[in-house]
This record gives structure tokens, sequence and C-alpha cells, in this order.
């Protein structure tokens, strides 16, 4: 907006001398340069009104959303395994729910930016001989 709103004073400075652009032969240029100029006011202008229609804050709603269904089912996961007389199977539950998480922290928050063969900055190389710990 900035850089349009300049070179419309200096077409503005330009046009006061129209007939020396036309004995140069620039007035076609500056004609050329004023619709094209027109043109990116217009897109920009188009942009703005596209975004202004979007909802303030949509991605932090979704995210408290999000939040708030994990937690429901943490601790509905917890009750169950709580009051549940069956151990096995308020465990096979418990596993269940942590591999769905696991899954989901692996696959659908992992930043798609980073190069899969880069490791972690604090994870360490296993020396020789050694097995990582399990989890």
């Amino acid at each position: 907006m900035k850089e349009s709103g300049l070179i419309d004073n200096m077409l503005q400075d330009l046009f006061q001398y129209r007939t020396q652009l036309r004995r140069l032969g620039l007035e076609i240029i500056a004609d050329r340069l004023k619709a094209a100029n027109d043109r990116v006011r217009q897109l920009l202008t188009e942009r703005n009104d596209e975004r202004s229609a979007q909802i303030m804050g949509e991605l932090k709603a979704a995210r408290e959303a999000t939040d708030r269904a994990y937690l429901t089912l943490v601790r509905l996961t917890n009750a169950y395994a709580l009051l549940n007389p069956d151990r096995a199977e308020a465990q096979k539950l418990v596993a269940l729910v942590s591999e769905d998480l696991e899954y989901f922290r692996k696959h659908a928050m992992a930043p798609s930016h980073r190069d899969k063969k880069t490791p972690e900055p604090d994870a360490e190389p296993a020396t020789q001989g050694e097995t990582p710990a399990e989890a």
C-alpha cells in the first residue's frame, strides 16, 4: 500500500507535465504504470476484503477446544481404569488410548519443515552395545 501511494504521488506529479511527456513519448509508459498500479490497489483491496471475513482468534478457539477434548479423554480413561474391576480390560483401554495419542503426537503434530533424518537436539546417540531405555 505504501509503495502504491508513492507511485500515485509520482504519477500525479508527472501528469502535471502531460504535454512534455507526450513530446518525449513517455505518456504511454506513465499511463501503463498508472493502470498497473490501479490493478495492484484493486487486488490489495480484494485481499483485504477477503481477510476481513476471517474470524479473529479462530485458531486459538480450535486449540482450546482440542485441549478440552484431550483433557476429557484423559479424565475418562483414568476414571475407567480406576473404577473398572477388570484390570486387564482397563489396561487394554489405557494402552489403546496411549497408542492413539502417541500416533497423533508423532504424525499429526510433527513439524513438516524438519528433515526426518535430523536428530532431535536433546537426543544423545546411544553408544555401542547400549540400548535406549523404554518409556
